[in-house]
């Protein structure tokens, strides 16, 4: 009786442990938090060539889950991300035209409730008649998801 006991429980532990969605019927990817329309305005502090100020700027981004704890970001921002509870770790990446080349590099950005936030260091060269300029760019996003 306790052979069969002991066995029955071993087997609903393992059950439960190993498929634990199917008994509540909810997912538990930490990335479904993250999936959603962003919109944010907000204020980059620019740098380019000898000239520095605040510029306005406005945008949208999409997250889309690929897997349990990895987002696809795109729109204004085009990158991936590792989710880990309620932080998201945006890869900086590149983007290169024929109008110069910006980097992108990320804080990481944290989600509360419908609010994601996080920094943008941007930095590289744009071109003005025709000479590529170096400049930087700081932009603190607080982003809602729609």
């Amino acid at each position: 009786m306790m052979n069969r006991f002991l066995s029955l429980f071993l087997s609903a532990l393992l059950f439960t442990a190993c498929f634990p969605d199917s008994l509540s019927g909810e997912k538990s990817d930490e990335a479904d938090a993250f999936v959603g329309t962003y919109t944010f305005s907000a204020g980059a502090n620019v740098t380019w060539g000898g000239d520095s100020g605040l510029v306005p700027t406005n945008g949208k981004f999409f997250i889309s889950k690929t897997s349990a704890n990895e987002v696809r970001i795109s729109g204004y921002y085009s990158t991936t991300g590792t989710v880990d509870g309620k932080n998201l770790y945006m890869k900086a990446y590149t983007s290169s035209s024929s109008d110069g080349v910006c980097n992108y590099a990320f804080s990481v950005a944290t989600l509360s409730g419908k609010t994601l936030s996080f920094r943008v260091d941007e930095g590289g060269k744009l071109k003005y008649n025709g000479v590529l300029y170096p400049y930087t760019s700081t932009m603190n996003v607080t982003a809602l998801r729609e």
